[in-house]
């Protein structure tokens, strides 16, 4: 399970470049009835909570009066606008390659997405995917910026157009004017599943730009984004993020949020912030109170850096030096004590 449903923020500049640059409409007004700042654009990776996009979607809609107006958001998608799941699906081998990171790293996109599933039945390559889960269901607008997208991609790596021979759409996008079957170039119909059928011949030919080496260490950039957004991880994250940055003696609020793709309101609310309530459970073991969360607490007045329990950075690199994360009883004698900071301290760290 994932924290609040979020879509990745590319898709939002998307909406905005579609409305200046097809419709002759100032983007700014919908961005901020959203409350979607577009300054959030220029962080690669960086995510817009679904419920925002949700209202993006059906204010841009409307400004738009333009029923096929996510067709063409999706027309306009470039590899890099997909972030990591983009580069994966350049250096893929095969079509078939490509679907089956798209299915694995789908939440790149969104979270609020059930499961893509690929099956081969003769001849077929088909992509299934469903949705179970009706109060975060996609808006119209944004299942067709989806469609048109897969298309897109298809043709950004295959020498020639390759199009499904057969579509299933969701019935909730039906009757609202959009000429589906020439968008997508192939007969559709509408059902409970999306479907999508492609020729296997199609989806199995070598791709000209195929690089397995770039897309096997892309995929475990995408393993690490992704599990930077699991519901339980984000402790475990800033922790490990916090230890990586200690060497320097130097770290911040905003670069510790920054490094694990969210804002750092974002990061505060996931961690559990309330205010300056604290949780029930404030329990802080002595070397800890003692030690590192005073110091760390500093770095988050707004004194902008930390020397772990110490306060000169020579002092500090000597006993980075013993910390050993696999032998907490080095740990504990190091004075650090980062690996037994808890959600509770880290509460403490980010929202005292």
């Amino acid at each position: 399970m994932l924290n609040d449903p979020s879509t990745i923020s590319s898709v939002a500049r998307l909406i905005g470049e579609t409305l200046q640059e097809d419709y002759g409409i100032d983007p700014a007004p919908v961005f901020r009835e959203s409350r979607i700042d577009p300054v959030k654009f220029q962080t690669p990776g960086s995510r817009v909570p679904f419920s925002k996009m949700s209202m993006l979607w059906s204010l841009a809609t409307e400004a738009s009066q333009d029923p096929a107006f996510g067709l063409k958001v999706g027309s306009r998608v470039k590899p890099g606008d997909f972030y990591v799941l983009g580069h994966a699906w350049l250096a893929s081998e095969t079509l078939h390659d490509a679907f089956q990171r798209l299915s694995r790293f789908i939440q790149v996109l969104s979270t609020a997405r059930s499961s893509l599933d690929i099956r081969v039945q003769g001849d077929v390559v088909a992509l299934v995917e469903t949705y179970t889960d009706l109060d975060v269901q996609p808006q119209p607008a944004a299942m067709d910026a989806g469609f048109a997208a897969l298309v897109r991609m298809c043709d950004l790596v295959t020498a020639t157009p390759v199009r499904p021979r057969h579509v299933v759409l969701p019935r909730w996008v039906d009757g609202r004017g959009v000429d589906y079957p020439a968008a997508l170039g192939c007969p559709v119909e509408f059902g409970d599943l999306e479907v999508w059928e492609f020729a296997k011949a199609d989806v199995e030919t070598t791709l000209a730009g195929s690089i397995p080496e770039v897309a096997s260490a892309v995929d475990a950039i995408a393993d690490t984004y992704l599990s930077s957004l699991a519901e339980g991880a984000v402790t475990h994250e800033v922790r490990e993020m916090l230890i990586q940055m200690m060497p320097s003696g130097r770290s911040d609020q905003e670069t510790v949020a920054r490094r694990l793709y969210r804002s750092r309101s974002t990061l505060q609310r996931q961690l559990g912030c309330r205010g300056d309530e604290l949780p029930a459970d404030t329990r802080v073991d002595p070397p800890v109170a003692g030690r590192t969360v005073p110091a760390v607490k500093r770095l988050f007045a707004g004194r902008g850096r930390v020397h772990a329990g110490v306060h000169r950075p020579e002092q500090l690199r000597p006993r980075l030096q013993t910390l050993d994360r696999h032998d907490p009883r080095r740990v504990s004698q190091s004075g650090l004590n980062f690996q037994q900071l808890t959600s509770q301290h880290l509460y403490s760290i980010f929202c005292r």
